[in-house]
C-alpha cells in the first residue's frame, strides 16, 4: 500500500524534485497544512517577487525521514493561491530506496554553535536541500545523535545559517563525519545549491 500524504506532519521540511527535459534542479519547502487527504499548502524556498508557475514540468515530491528511507511522491501539481502555493498529490507515496537529492560537496569552514559550548569553526563537508554533513578530523566534537547545533557560512555571495540535528554517525580512519537533518527554513539554500551545481553541469 502507498503512503498519504497526510502522514507528513504539517510544518515539516520537503524537497521538489523538478524536471524540464534533461535539466533538473531541486527546490525546498515546508508543508504548511493539509487541506484535503491528497491536497497541501506549501512554501517554498523563494524569495523573489514574481509568482512561480510549474506548467511544462515533471514535478517529484520527496520528504527526507530523519533517519530512514526518504518518501517520494510521484508527478505533484503546484499552482499559486493568494500568496501561497497549494500542492496536489494524485498518487500516494512510496519509499525511495535512493536518495535523489542533489548533495554539495563544500568544504568550507563554517562557524559552529551549540546551546552549552563554545563557538568553534568545523569544516562543512558536503549539503543537500535537507541535510548537511560535517567532519570532525580531531575527534573532539564528541556528538550523539539527537543534539541540535547551527552552522553558519558564507560562499558566493550567500550567507547561509543552518539548524541542523545530528542523525547519522559515521566513524572513519581519519576523521568523524556527522550528518544533520535541517531544521530551520533557509529561503537561500536552494538557490546557493543551484547556483554552485551549474558549473559541473555539461
Amino acid at each position: 500500500m502507498g503512503i498519504k500524504l497526510t502522514e507528513i506532519v504539517e510544518n515539516t521540511r520537503i524537497i521538489f524534485h523538478i524536471y524540464h527535459g534533461e535539466q533538473q534542479m531541486d527546490l525546498g519547502g515546508v508543508l504548511k497544512k493539509h487541506l484535503e487527504n491528497n491536497i497541501a499548502l506549501i512554501s517554498l524556498d523563494y524569495t523573489g517577487s514574481q509568482t512561480l508557475v510549474f506548467e511544462n514540468v515533471v514535478i517529484d515530491m520527496e520528504y527526507p525521514q530523519e533517519d530512514g528511507i526518504p518518501l517520494l511522491w510521484s508527478n505533484v501539481k503546484i499552482v499559486s493561491y493568494k500568496n501561497s502555493y497549494i500542492m496536489q498529490a494524485p498518487i500516494d507515496g512510496v519509499r525511495n530506496n535512493r536518495r535523489s537529492s542533489f548533495r554539495l560537496s563544500v568544504g568550507k569552514k563554517a562557524w559552529f554553535t551549540m546551546h552549552g559550548r563554545d563557538p568553534q569553526y568545523v569544516m562543512l563537508k558536503d549539503i543537500s536541500v535537507s541535510g548537511f554533513s560535517i567532519s570532525d578530523r580531531m575527534r573532539e566534537l564528541n556528538l550523539k545523535k539527537g543534539n541540535m547545533l547551527t552552522v553558519t557560512f558564507e560562499d558566493a555571495g550567500y550567507r547561509l545559517e543552518l539548524a541542523g540535528r545530528v542523525v547519522r554517525i559515521e566513524e572513519r580512519d581519519d576523521m568523524v563525519v556527522y550528518g544533520m537533518s535541517i531544521t530551520n527554513i533557509c529561503n537561500d539554500l536552494s538557490a546557493y545549491i543551484n547556483v554552485k551545481q551549474r558549473p559541473t553541469k555539461r
